[in-house]
């Protein structure tokens, strides 16, 4: 990751979905088994069209206050028209943000490891710093088209950093 990540303006971005915490200081595994059903959750009860080469999906971890044991996660896709919001779904509105894009290729058990590199050294490294704490803004964003196979958690996406301007 020395190559500078490419920048995108994205928003404001309206998702529907589903939002829910998840404890940040269990076993990897089990956190990432748990924000699987998730999105098991979600892909049962979607309004959104299935995965298509023209719709994307979004994972969304919302900041956390220092200390916190917990992370929020949201896991949608745009709102089809006319809108609509199944029971347990929630709106979320991504404010307009310029955010650097750094593809993710491995095993969705290994994205935490690539997370963890992006924010200790491939931020710094390309002279970006994350976007300063504000509401709606996120911690990071994922992005995942129709090559994502959630069976075999392979397929890449792409991990969205919010920086500063």
């Amino acid at each position: 990751m020395t190559a500078l990540p490419p920048l995108e303006q994205i928003g404001p971005l309206a998702l529907t979905g589903i939002l829910s915490r998840h404890r940040r200081d269990i076993e990897h595994y089990v956190l990432v088994q748990s924000i699987s059903r998730q999105w098991d959750d979600y892909m049962i009860h979607r309004v959104a069209p299935p995965w298509t080469p023209e719709v994307w999906r979004y994972g969304v971890a919302m900041r956390m206050a220092d200390g916190d044991t917990t992370i929020s996660y949201f896991c949608g896709a745009p709102p089809p028209e006319p809108p609509e919001l199944p029971a347990g779904f929630v709106s979320l509105t991504i404010p307009a943000l310029s955010f650097a894009r750094f593809p993710f290729d491995g095993h969705i058990a290994e994205f935490r490891d690539f997370l963890h590199a992006v924010f200790a050294r491939a931020l710094s490294e390309a002279g970006l710093r994350p976007a300063p704490d504000a509401p709606g803004v996120p911690e990071y964003i994922e992005r995942y088209d129709w090559r994502f196979n959630p069976a075999t958690g392979r397929g890449g996406f792409d991990l969205l950093i919010p920086v500063a301007g």
